[in-house]
């Protein structure tokens, strides 16, 4: 019988390719946005006789005027559980709205895990046109870190006449 040795390189070459690939892995996580469609929020309880869904959109009820205020709890999808320090640095708001007298706005908060205390990070407001629109604010690199603070993004639609139709679309921190 004759006795089979295997090639040393081309197992060699596995392993490499196998290491790589596994390392590639948690730096091609680290790339995440956190993202949310607005239909997703948990509407404020002084809401919920004016708000309505379309799709993923967050809108006023038929003929409501009050004011829709939304929450959306940020999680960190920023490096697979790897850092829990993004380095985000940007908020941004997709929105619709079609006169001057409303507005879409969203506000980024930080709140101290231990102390309760709440920030304002930072507000971004639409853009009125025809069209939907991206609108952004910036932040500081080092403003997130899940280790010691929560965040959420609250979502504010106005309208002052049941003929105008601001709407919410989505939200991204990236």
């Amino acid at each position: 019988m004759e006795k089979r040795t295997g090639n040393r390189c081309g197992l060699a070459l596995y392993i490499v390719a196998i290491t790589f690939g596994l390392s590639v892995c948690p730096l091609a996580a680290q790339t995440g946005a956190w993202t949310a469609v607005a239909s997703t929020g948990a509407i404020d309880p002084s809401s919920l006789n004016s708000y309505d869904f379309a799709g993923y959109n967050l809108l006023h009820r038929y003929l409501a005027v009050d004011d829709v205020i939304a929450h959306y709890n940020v999680t960190n999808t920023f490096g697979g559980g790897i850092t829990d320090r993004p380095s985000w640095t940007t908020l941004e708001l997709t929105s619709w709205d079609n006169s001057p007298t409303s507005y879409v706005m969203a506000t980024l908060f930080r709140i101290r895990s231990c102390t309760g205390t709440v920030e304002r990070v930072c507000d971004v407001t639409g853009r009125d046109g025809l069209e939907n629109s991206c609108n952004t604010c910036k932040f500081q690199p080092d403003t997130f870190d899940f280790s010691n603070s929560l965040y959420y993004v609250e979502i504010r639609i106005h309208r002052d006449k049941p003929d105008i139709g601001p709407m919410a679309i989505g939200l991204r921190i990236y």
